[in-house]
């Protein structure tokens, strides 16, 4: 009989069962991202050449085991974060001296209009605004407004 490592359930998973379930969405995940990153006929040739059944057997074999598969995920997920909140922390700068000045006073001019309106929502009307106007390749998120308008107070 095989045995087993007993590993604790993960962060979030109260019991075995939604620790299976937690394990399940992750293989299936890096199954995509894995399918995505190569073509879906060369894994599926893998797959039928290494007499490989179901995605965790494809996910032992591309990653050397399932614990393995899942640290390169985590490590995707982590990466995408710390992208996103580069982008975000200097959205605000891509934008010329001009369209600057030109969020602050649309910000102004909402602000007087409707001065029951939070921050957070003049802020969003702002950067649709910006965006609709300039046509941006990434949107320009509300925080990058809210950081030029407390750099500018």
């Amino acid at each position: 009989m095989p045995k087993f490592d007993k590993w604790p359930p993960p962060v979030g998973c109260n019991n075995e069962c939604t620790a299976g379930a937690a394990l399940h969405m992750d293989i299936q995940i890096l199954f995509d991202i894995d399918v995505q990153k190569s073509n879906q006929k060369d894994i599926m040739e893998t797959m039928s050449t290494q007499d490989l059944k179901t995605q965790r057997d494809y996910i032992r074999y591309k990653h050397g085991s399932i614990k393995h598969g899942i640290n390169t995920l985590n490590k995707l997920a982590q990466n995408k974060v710390n992208l996103e909140q580069n982008v975000t922390k200097n959205n605000h700068s891509k934008l010329t001296n001009e369209q600057q000045s030109e969020a602050l006073n649309i910000r102004k001019k909402l602000k007087s209009k409707n001065g029951r309106l939070s921050d957070l929502s003049l802020n969003k009307k702002v950067a649709s605004i910006l965006d609709k106007k300039y046509n941006f390749d990434e949107s320009l998120s509300y925080k990058s407004i809210e950081r030029l308008h407390k750099s500018k107070k």
